[in-house]
């Protein structure tokens, strides 16, 4: 074993890089909650696109340039922001890992915004209403690209999951997170309550990124799910990578007599395609899920598969995360745990409480399609554009 795989694997390394990342994003965060102004994100927002003579139509179609790069789930984006409009979606290969050398990083991040504002220029119209939607990072994209992508008919939004963790930092020279990028842009949104602070000690406007029901979806309109009468041995599936935490958890749960079915990077089942991926979150009796963000075991953010699986049929318990309240009703919609303990006792009652459980699924399922799609998430954003735009 390579001294790198070493490194990865040790408990007493993954152990000091959570204290060091709880320590440091605790510590940000409390000073961000101290020093940060109150900023009403309205105002700030509608005052950024008054600055710039933003002359924004109401009421007139709005076509979409999408920022953002597809590893899986993002397609569910591209489809999502078509409710609002038609979109020119600006794709690039998933990048993996850090380059060698930062030079190697800033050739790259060039070409690509090259290419980007060519892929802009040939979908814009000066008398159209165009939102940019940026799914992206100070990694990809220069301040000089975003100050040519604002335009008087332009307002572009950045979207960021990892502020949590990555707001500002380097690796090898290269910028990681969105301390450039969020100061830019007309504003932004977050899956984080905590983390808006950050954004607004830099006097930029930031919204947690809400739902609105769809007025074409009514809940009654869905079906209920089929009770789950399958009388195979009660096991829980998880899908993701084993990194941080994940791993002595799991083994813990195993431990205690629990079936742990797992899927992804570095466990014996190995990574899972999302068909399959799909049908396995349908048919298991509980998923399983974590919301801890990096190697910190108590820091925690809304993750995509908060959504992911009540909206595919499957029952779901998870590290609670503020934020998600908005969302589910805990226990009654989802399940959600803040210990070791409290998450074993909620398997124990799913385990032996068959009609509970399925009562808890089939909320969950009407919840998240009815309410916590991506679709609901953007009629939240086009009706942010129009209160913004309005002010």
């Amino acid at each position: 074993m390579s001294l790198k795989s070493f490194l990865k694997k040790s408990r007493i390394v993954i152990a000091l890089k959570g204290i060091y990342q709880t320590v440091s994003i605790q510590a940000k965060l409390a000073y961000y909650r101290l020093f940060a102004p109150e900023i009403d994100d309205f105002a700030l927002a509608a005052e950024k696109l008054q600055q710039r003579g933003v002359n924004w139509l109401p009421g007139k179609p709005i076509k979409v340039f999408a920022v953002f790069s597809i590893n899986n789930w993002e397609i569910s984006l591209v489809k999502a922001l078509e409710t609002i409009g038609p979109v020119t979606h600006f794709n690039w290969p998933p990048i993996y890992d850090f380059f060698d050398r930062k030079s190697e990083w800033i050739k790259h991040r060039d070409k690509l915004n090259i290419a980007m504002l060519d892929s802009f220029e040939a979908m814009y119209e000066p008398d159209v209403n165009t939102l940019v939607f940026l799914y992206t990072s100070d990694f990809i994209i220069t301040s000089e690209t975003l100050a040519l992508l604002k335009r008087s008919n332009v307002i572009v939004v950045n979207f960021c999951w990892d502020d949590l963790l990555y707001f500002k930092a380097e690796v090898r020279g290269q910028a990681v997170g969105v301390d450039q990028v969020s100061r830019k842009v007309d504003w932004n949104l977050t899956l984080s309550p905590e983390a808006i602070s950050r954004y607004h000690f830099h006097k930029s406007a930031c919204f947690f990124w809400e739902a609105i029901p769809s007025k074409k979806v009514e809940s009654n309109s869905i079906p209920l799910l089929p009770v789950n009468n399958n009388d195979t041995e009660f096991y829980v599936l998880f899908i993701g990578s084993r990194y941080g935490w994940r791993g002595d958890f799991i083994d813990k749960l195993r431990l205690r007599g629990v079936n742990v079915k797992c899927f992804g990077y570095g466990w014996e089942n190995g990574s899972i395609e999302t068909e399959r991926m799909e049908a396995e979150i349908r048919s298991a009796p509980l998923t399983l899920g974590f919301a801890n963000v990096g190697y910190t075991k108590n820091v925690t953010t809304i993750k995509g598969r908060d959504f992911e699986v009540p909206a595919l049929g499957g029952l779901y318990l998870t590290q609670y995360a503020e934020g998600l309240e908005k969302y589910y009703a805990s226990g009654k919609e989802i399940l959600t745990y803040r210990s070791f303990d409290t998450c074993y006792q909620m398997i124990c009652l799913v385990q032996n409480d068959k009609r509970f459980a399925d009562t808890v699924r089939n909320a969950g399922y009407q919840k998240a399609i009815h309410y916590c799609s991506w679709d609901a998430r953007m009629q939240y954003l086009y009706e942010l554009i129009n209160k913004i735009t309005n002010v």
